[in-house]
């Protein structure tokens, strides 16, 4: 029996997919449905990492690009 983790990785991924699918059947939705996919695999990916992490609260701003003030 898979674990409660297991199970919401594979719902997660499974979302994942119905945005792509969605995403090739409208083409003026792809974008957006694109970007969710992408959020749904990065989801799935972090309960597959660590399922009790904790998600931070805050991001860090990316570094400056060189030649940025």
């Amino acid at each position: 029996m898979p674990t409660r983790a297991a199970f919401a990785t594979q719902l997660l991924r499974d979302a994942a997919d119905f945005f792509r699918s969605v995403a090739e059947q409208n083409p003026t939705l792809a974008d957006q449905m694109g970007e969710s996919a992408r959020f749904y695999d990065a989801a799935a990916g972090w309960l597959d990492e660590d399922p009790v992490a904790e998600i931070p609260t805050t991001v860090a701003a990316p570094p400056a690009s060189a030649g940025e003030p």
